[in-house]
């Protein structure tokens, strides 16, 4: 061998050794690529949260190890068919499933609710948002939503960083056709590097290394080496910072609006849940006074049967009440139904089995009424009233000026505006005839094994290869491109009018609920004068009864005014906090923090 030789042999060994060792370090097993992959997702759900809500909060798309859900189903022992409905960490694992689990800070806790075997699970309003965040199947879908945008926007940012690529590969040959016959084996390694810049342009770069030696007697061995450049540059058509990084600009964009949406659907999913849960407060009122009026029904029952035994009134009165009363215990079976039903959708609604037991707070009703009745006399009352006006009263354009600034959902119409403007840039683009300059630079000799016996070839920078390339296509055939353009142009204008549109319905919304808010401060406080007015003629016609100056109907219809006013009280009263609420989420003022439904009026002061 010769001795000048040795230095670069050892050079190319360890060369390959240091590839080696590279490539066994790049090779990251699932859960490594997973946690690369959600802490980039993360860092650009944080970055977007900052520009569409102005701050950041805390957003994952993991599950609990022990979701609610399955403690629930163990803890109450629920009928449960296939591990998979207590969530996807109780699935058995099929052979050769990678270990993907999540890095702990990113693992949420369950959320906890007061829960014991043999007694209801007990679900406060607060609580109630809490819980749907974590266990409504739309509300986890709808995140997954923005986290595959994010992860969408991580690859279209790498098309722009830097970019390796390696290969290691053996090899061996035997020619049985040649005379002597040939055999050799080969090593050789490549590693590749490549870059797209902001202006269009393109580089990479490409390393070779190959070691041969024969097989036969003579044992002779050579290094290849081998190393390239090149550059595209478009002039032309696709050239320019605009032109170049659209894909990343609008992955940016639909990561922006995914956000937008998913908090939009916050607002709604939010009063949604507290409506819900206020609606089967509703039912279990309408259950306490079917109770109460077939209990008014059954004294007046029998202080009619009294009556007629004395001789007082006739035996038709006495089953007239007697009809009322079993009318009085049918509706009570009913309301009880329909509260049970309500409960069960409001279960489906937070992502709970529809068999568990649950209940929920009642003095949160008994706190609504005392907001808008504030101690029960009348001065209170019209006090209340005008308390509850506060948002009713508000000036109009006001109002309409503050949606239109706050509406997340118009901001990314907005958005996509400019999407469609940047599209008819692009779609004019190609219209431009295709001029690229191309160029590349290679350096030294590669080397298979039968040819081994060949001198070492080398990377000698002034021994290379160069070539450059101008290439033109003036664009005589642009008929797929002028018809991608002209539709832009259209999109364009189809998207200024989804947002004058979009712009119409939130302002059709504010005025809606302003003018709906306004009746029902108003019909709040009638109503609970006619509870009233209903409570007085029960103890009145039930003294006139017994004074024979009242007939048993009159008894018996103010039981069922009674019940009616008490039943449109409660109604009316729980619609006006829940137009409240929508009148905040119309504006787009809505503030999700605990609390928010008793503590503060939706996006005001």
């Amino acid at each position: 061998m010769n001795v000048r030789r040795k230095p670069y042999r050892i050079w190319a060994w360890a060369a390959g050794v240091t590839a080696l060792v590279f490539a066994v370090q790049g090779c990251k097993s699932p859960q490594q690529q997973r946690q690369k992959a959600d802490e980039a997702a993360y860092q650009w759900v944080a970055a977007k949260q900052r520009e569409a809500l102005g701050h950041s909060e805390p957003f994952t798309v993991e599950s609990p190890e022990v979701t609610l859900r399955r403690r629930l189903v163990e803890l109450y022992g629920l009928v449960s068919t296939t591990p998979g409905s207590a969530g996807a960490g109780a699935l058995p694992k099929p052979a050769h499933w990678p270990e993907t689990t999540a890095s702990g800070n990113r693992v949420p806790s369950a959320p906890s609710i007061a829960a014991a075997p043999g007694r209801p699970c007990a679900l406060g309003l607060d609580e109630s948002l809490e819980v749907a965040a974590a266990g409504s199947h739309e509300y986890q879908d709808r995140k997954a939503v923005v986290f595959q945008q994010a992860l969408s926007l991580d690859f279209a940012a790498s098309r722009f960083r830097n970019t390796f690529e390696g290969l290691l590969r053996g090899e061996a040959v035997s020619d049985q056709g040649a005379t002597p016959r040939a055999s050799g084996v080969g090593v050789g390694g490549q590693l590749a590097a490549g870059r797209k810049l902001s202006q269009g342009a393109g580089l990479s770069g490409h390393l070779a290394l190959d070691l041969a030696r024969l097989l036969t007697p003579s044992r002779a061995s050579s290094i290849g080496a081998t190393a390239d450049v090149s550059i595209s540059v478009p002039l032309l058509r696709g050239a320019g910072r605009q032109i170049a990084e659209e894909p990343l600009v609008q992955a940016d964009r639909n990561l922006f609006y995914a956000l937008c949406d998913f908090e939009r659907f916050r607002q709604l999913f939010a009063v949604r849940v507290a409506s819900e849960y206020l609606a089967v407060l509703r039912q279990q009122a309408e259950v306490g006074n079917a109770e109460q009026n077939r209990q008014r029904l059954e004294t007046a029952r029998a202080r009619l049967r009294r009556l007629a035994d004395a001789g007082r009134i006739s035996e038709i009165q006495v089953d007239q009440a007697a009809q009322d009363e079993l009318r009085a215990q049918t509706r009570l079976i009913s309301a009880r139904q329909a509260q049970q039903a309500r409960l069960d959708g409001f279960k489906l609604l937070l992502g709970l089995p529809p068999d568990l037991s649950l209940e929920l707070d009642a003095h949160e009703l008994d706190r609504l009424r005392e907001d808008f009745t504030s101690g029960g006399n009348a001065e209170a009352r019209g006090s209340a009233s005008k308390q509850g006006q506060r948002w009713a009263d508000r000036d109009e354009t006001e109002a309409l000026r503050t949606a239109l600034e706050h509406r997340l959902d118009l901001r990314a119409e907005r958005g996509r505006i400019e999407d469609a403007q940047r599209a008819v840039v692009i779609a004019a683009d190609a219209l431009r005839p295709e001029l690229t300059l191309m160029g590349k630079a290679s350096f030294g000799q590669s080397r298979s094994p039968l040819a081994a016996g060949a001198p070492d070839g080398r990377v000698e920078w002034d021994r290379g290869s160069y070539r450059t390339l101008l290439t033109l296509d003036p664009g005589f055939e642009r008929s797929a491109e002028r018809a991608a353009f002209r539709g832009r142009l259209l999109d364009l204008d189809r998207q200024v009018r989804r947002y004058e549109a979009a712009e119409d319905r939130v302002k059709l919304d504010v005025r809606d609920a302003l003018r709906r808010l306004q009746e029902l401060s108003q019909s709040v406080l009638l109503q609970s004068r006619a509870v009233e007015v209903a409570q007085r003629r029960v103890l009145s016609t039930g003294r006139f009864l017994e004074a024979g100056r009242a007939s048993t109907r009159d008894v018996l219809e103010a039981q069922e005014a009674l019940l009616a006013a008490q039943n449109a009280y409660t109604d009316e009263l729980i619609t006006l906090r829940v137009k409240e609420w929508e009148l905040g989420r119309d504006l787009g003022t809505l503030e999700l923090a605990a609390g928010w439904w008793r503590g503060k009026r939706p996006g005001g002061s």
